[in-house]
């Protein structure tokens, strides 16, 4: 290195020390062990290249080839579990411990313990090797090799972005087959925003196939995808370590562009740790900015809440003062009413002083019959006083205080306690008369105050009683107004008192951001030592000998799988009983109906046995194949049929449905009808792409390509538009050189909805229909909806799964959606295949797959599956190829055909075929006893008859209490399921490499793990409709036998109804989880300050326990919106089902029974039916 040179790398450690301390002071210590790593790599002058990609691209096996080692393992099953660097120097590997022990491995040393030690990801942090070699390539460079980003473990791809930091130019491998998957595309779209600099190798190019596709216009298509991202041609390489010699492979120009990057290498390590400090720095401050408010923006928002709050003591205030002077009006209008009440006018005061004079002992009427008349005249005195004295209190005060009571309800719109009318007894106006008092003067005027106090003193205590109620209303009311404004004055000084705590934070962050900043561009020199902390960094490890490890840690032996089987033909399993063959069968059929026809009440008999024979002539089976993108699924299904029919290509291809079935009378051997999408289904798909509201496909044409240039199927759909819009919703017919261009072409095939090739093979010839699906994992989102539609139809599935990627995530979703409904599998149609077998370097190797395969199909409840080891290529390039195993997968698939779908088709003809022996039979019988005795059998008949109608309307009815507990039950599971996998779905997306400094990135994460809820609880809403459809048919075919039975009883040959499969079908639900769910995350994102408290002070696990409470709160809601929706779905189902089949039965037993009551000739009747009889039996 040169002295300029050192001297700048030199003012860069300073400044990564200066970093390191500043970091380590505002306790971010994350960051500052990042900074120490890149510190000491730093100070090894090393450059780091870092290879990442998809678990089994080939990245171990490159950097083998690259350093001319075979230290790293290199498999087609998920091998490096953790991080493994490789550099040349004195040969040795150095373990660092997840317990931060290190342990070095001194050469020579057991290659196979290393390797073993490069797949524990429990144990093992990471793992330096060193190596000699007689070239000087790669001096001082180090080769990083990462786990896969994709792989089923999250812990493999936080540990390959944990280690992006350190990496100062990343090879990002892609195997060919898997180069547009979505996990590539966002994998590198997040190293562009790093600001990473990124080289692409497009590995394992051996696959490629020049006949499917010429390697320049491959070529050129890889370069076109990558161009958006701001790769160039000459950063993007295509290698094959396996067949270094093939044209086309850059394994040689890769070698020599890291041997640029060492002959630059000091100066490309300054660049990078200069880049990458400040992108460091830049990063760091914008993702803490991204959240938090600056100064101004703090001031102005509490200047603004303080006047708010300012605006809620007021509202309060106001409140408070309108309560009190309500109050004071209430109590006032009450009080007027009886303080302005004139109860005693004159002419009430009259006729009282004449009750007081009447009332009085000495009072005397008249000489004869006094004291008659006395007591007539005191008694017309006190009615007339106390008349009226009423219609004054009723003018005065009743109708008045009834009328305020009135306005009073008026105005709360409440019904208030009613007024009862304020009347006097007579032992009261009695009572107050005195002996001695005056009927006049000054005695009367007492008596009528008093009277009157007596009638306002019951006035004001109902008035009271109202004046209460009233202002119960008042102040129940305002209280609630006062509360909403109290709260909201609560809230406000919390955000104010949060305000100002963020102030003072935002003023010690722009301190700490002024530090860092100056930090990582200081001119001036610093003066650390430098020495002391490579020390102190160094320090972090505890170092310990090979022995102390293998004491501790126990011998290194690979965990190996050790219950590999050699896969077993179902043809040497024992055969189930064989029946006659489909077509003797059919061919019964259409002869018993050809003899049934003419007979008398056998017509719809004869009918529905041609209908039957028909099925079974016509018949086919829905074999439908399923797997990731490019597992090879077009490929397979060309070895299948021996014939290169479907275009295979390593860019996703299957846009839309291919479907390979026998030709028939309209379409011959070769023919294609491409089925066009309609313009509303190209729109519901751009609205769901584009998550907007468009009412017509204008957009199209008002936008340009270029606005959509990151979203390839957008820029598909504008560039194909004018070409298709005008054979939108129809049927094209075409032949087999027009697929590669409606199946391929994205611009074409985006507009395409299904391709039926009718194609006269073996296979279809067996009946076999093959259903090509898009992959399950392509970058095309719509590829990975419509392929679910099949899997409840399918007669067959064939799961594929490639070679040197079994497993991957896109797998096992689609596992845990089969392991879901494979219950409601008649029977095991399920067929698992492991495609590009030839690419396996051993037989051990191949075995390991298989190992690796049925592991985790035993995970989801498959425990002894159909699985096949093969090779598309080889059988397409030798059919019948004894290594490419499609022998043996087309000996149990026709096996499967002919054992299980053949003859369960079997069954059901010769089901019918008996019972239509049995009618026949028993009407010979039935005749036979009516010419014996008519009347007595006719009376008898009609007995029968009826008994039977009567047990059919009775018995063909389910048990709907058993139904909603059946579901309930369900509904209960679905929620436990979702409940365990939320743990798993926060494992998965809030995890260091996902969040790491910023609230944006956690309320990111948090709305993903809704999205994986939501699309887990629709998978589980159609597994459980699924369940729902087979118990109610399973229940009803019960009821159905013991009707049949029933029949048997009153000799009378029943079938089964057939079924009325457009009953059955999953309903919708009006919205989706994630609709109302999680749609406000600012309670959750604030548990986290900083990604130490988060991740190691217990933020993260407190936020995922408080929102498991939420979580579980919106899962039950959204359970009761799906018992609701099932509920309605299936009584109507479940109604229909039943009047289907009861009418059904009516029908047989209504037509048998007339047909045995028809007058005619009996004798000729009888002759007529035995020598049927006697033909079918032949």
């Amino acid at each position: 290195m040169k002295s300029t040179e050192k001297e700048l790398l030199y003012t860069e450690k300073q400044r990564l020390i200066a970093l390191f301390e500043k970091f380590d002071e505002i306790k971010e210590f994350e960051k500052a062990g990042q900074i120490s790593e890149l510190f000491l790599k730093v100070a090894e002058e090393e450059y780091a290249i870092a290879f990442c990609g998809h678990f089994s691209a080939g990245k171990s096996s490159l950097i083998n080839a690259l350093s001319n080692t075979g230290i790293l393992p290199a498999s087609p099953i998920p091998t490096s579990a953790n991080i493994v660097k490789m550099k040349q120097g004195e040969p040795k590997a150095v373990v660092h411990l997840k317990n931060k022990e290190v342990v070095t491995f001194k050469h020579p040393y057991n290659v196979e313990e290393i390797k073993t030690l490069c797949k524990d990801a429990e144990l093992v942090d990471a793992i330096e090797l060193f190596y000699e070699t007689k070239e000087s390539t790669g001096a001082n460079i180090a080769f990083y090799d990462t786990p896969g980003i994709d792989s089923t473990d999250p812990a493999h791809k936080k540990a390959t972005e944990n280690v992006i930091h350190l990496a100062d130019v990343i090879f990002y491998v892609m195997d060919y087959n898997h180069i547009l998957s979505e996990t590539n595309i966002e994998f590198i779209n997040s190293l562009n925003k790093k600001g990473k600099s990124i080289r692409l190798i497009i590995n394992q190019i051996d696959k490629h196939q020049e006949k499917e596709l010429s390697f320049n216009s491959f070529k050129e298509n890889v370069f076109e995808a990558f161009k958006t991202f701001g790769i160039s041609k000459e950063q993007i390489f295509f290698t094959s370590v396996r067949s270094p010699e093939i044209p086309f492979n850059d394994l040689s120009a890769l070698v020599a562009y890291i041997k640029k990057i060492e002959l630059n290498k000091d100066q490309l390590l300054l660049q990078e740790t200069n880049r990458q400090l400040r992108y460091f720095v830049t990063e760091f401050v914008e993702q803490n900015e991204k959240n938090k408010l600056n100064l101004q923006a703090i001031e102005e928002k509490l200047s603004l809440l303080n006047n708010e709050k300012k605006n809620q003591q007021s509202l309060i205030s106001d409140i408070e003062q309108y309560n009190k002077e309500k109050e004071e009006t209430i109590r006032d209008q009450f009080v007027k009413i009886i303080e302005s009440a004139q109860l005693m006018p004159y002419e009430t005061r009259e006729k009282a002083g004449l009750f007081i004079e009447a009332a009085k002992k000495d009072f005397k009427v008249g000489l004869f019959f006094s004291k008659q008349k006395t007591e007539q005249e005191r008694t017309h005195r006190k009615n007339e006083f106390q008349e009226k004295l009423q219609e004054s209190v009723d003018a005065h005060i009743n109708w008045h205080a009834q009328n305020y009571i009135n306005s009073l309800q008026k105005e709360f719109q409440i019904e208030f306690p009613q007024w009862e009318t304020i009347s006097l007894k007579d032992e009261t106006l009695f009572s107050y008369v005195q002996s001695g008092l005056s009927s006049q003067g000054q005695g009367l005027i007492n008596y009528c105050d008093s009277i009157a106090g007596e009638v306002k003193k019951k006035a004001r205590q109902q008035m009271s009683d109202c004046i209460s109620f009233a202002i119960s209303l008042v102040k129940g009311e305002n209280d609630k107004v006062s509360a909403t404004h109290q709260d909201k004055e609560e809230k406000i000084n919390k955000e104010i008192a949060a305000l100002k705590k963020e102030k003072e934070e935002a003023v010690i962050w722009a301190e700490k951001k002024k530090e860092l900043l100056s930090a990582a561009t200081a001119e001036e020199p610093l003066f650390f030592a430098v020495k002391e902390y490579e020390q102190k960094f160094k320090s972090q490890y505890n170092e310990i000998s090979v022995e102390e490890f293998k004491s501790k840690f126990g011998g290194i032996t690979e965990n190996k799988t050790l219950y590999a089987e050699q896969i077993v033909s179902d043809v040497q399993k024992k055969e189930s009983k064989r029946y006659g063959t489909l077509q003797d069968e059919t061919e019964k059929l259409y002869k018993t109906a050809a003899l049934l026809k003419p007979l008398s009440g056998f017509s719809n008999i004869a009918y529905e046995m041609n209908q039957l024979a028909d099925r079974l002539k016509k018949r086919s089976f829905s074999t439908v194949l399923f797997g990731a993108f490019s597992a090879g699924k077009s490929s397979f299904a060309n070895a299948l049929f021996g014939e290169a029919i479907l275009p295979s290509s390593p860019n996703p291809t299957t846009a839309a449905i291919n479907e390979i079935r026998k030709p028939d009378e309209e379409h011959e051997h070769g023919t294609v009808m491409i089925e066009m999408k309609s313009e509303q289904e190209v729109l519901n798909e751009l609205n769901m792409i584009l998550q907007s509201n468009h009412n017509d496909l204008s957009i199209l044409q008002d936008i340009s390509k270029e606005e959509y240039e990151g979203n390839k199927h957008i820029g598909a759909f504008i560039e194909g538009y004018q070409g298709s819009k005008g054979q939108l919703g129809t049927h094209i017919k075409a032949d087999m050189s027009e697929i590669r261009n409606f199946a391929a072409v994205e611009s074409k095939a985006c507009f395409v909805k299904k391709i039926t090739i009718y194609y006269s093979c073996p296979l279809t010839e067996k009946g076999l229909v093959l259903v090509d699906t898009p992959g399950a994992n392509s970058i095309h989102s719509r590829h990975t909806e419509v392929a679910f539609e099949y899997m409840k139809q399918a007669d067959i599935i064939i799961y594929l799964t490639y070679f040197n990627h079994a497993f991957s995530y896109a797998d096992r979703e689609f596992l845990i959606q089969l392991g879901r409904i494979k219950d409601t599998f008649a029977s095991d149609k399920m067929f698992f295949a492991i495609n590009a077998s030839d690419l396996a370097n051993s037989e051990e190797d191949k075995l390991d797959v298989v190992n690796h395969v049925k592991g985790n199909l035993q995970t989801f409840g498959i425990r002894n599956p159909r699985l096949f080891s093969v090779s598309s290529k080889n059988e397409l390039s030798q059919p019948r190829h004894p290594e490419s195993g499609f022998e043996l997968f087309t000996k149990s698939l026709f096996h499967y055909v002919e054992n299980d779908l053949e003859q369960a088709m079997i069954k059901s003809a010769e089901a019918s075929q008996n019972h239509a022996k049995n009618v026949v039979h028993n009407m010979v019988s039935e005749t036979e006893q009516r010419l014996q005795q008519e009347d007595e059998y006719l009376n008898t008949v009609q007995q029968r008859e009826n008994s039977l109608l009567e047990y059919c309307t009775k018995n063909i009815f389910l048990a709907k209490k058993q139904f909603e507990q059946e579901q309930k039950e369900l509904l209960f599971y679905v929620k436990q399921r979702v409940l365990i996998r939320y743990h798993d779905f926060y494992k998965e997306t809030i995890h260091p490499a996902a969040v790491k400094s910023s609230k944006a990135e956690l309320n990111a994460c948090i709305s993903e793990l809704y999205a994986k809820l939501a699309h887990d609880l629709h998978q589980e809403f159609r597994a459980c409709s699924l369940r729902l459809d087979k118990w109610i048919q399973r229940n009803l075919n019960d009821k159905e036998k013991n009707t049949i039975e029933k029949g048997e009883e009153f000799q009378v040959s029943l079938k089964l109804p057939a079924e009325d499969s457009s009953l059955y079908y999953t309903p919708s639900l009006s919205s989706k989880f994630n609709d109302s769910a999680g749609r406000n995350n600012k309670e959750w994102i604030s548990y986290f300050k900083n990604a130490k408290q988060f991740f190691e002070q217990g933020g993260s696990n407190d936020l995922k326990n408080d929102l498991a409470k939420r979580v579980e709160t919106e899962v039950e809601q959204w359970i009761a919106s799906a018992e609701k929706a099932l509920e309605q779905h299936y009584m109507s189902v479940i109604a229909k089902a039943e009047f289907h089949s009861r009418e059904d039965f009516i029908n047989q037993i209504t037509g048998y029974f007339n047909e045995l009551k028809k007058p005619g000739d009996l004798e000729a009747r009888i002759n007529e039916l035995k020598n049927c009889l006697n033909k079918i039996q032949l």
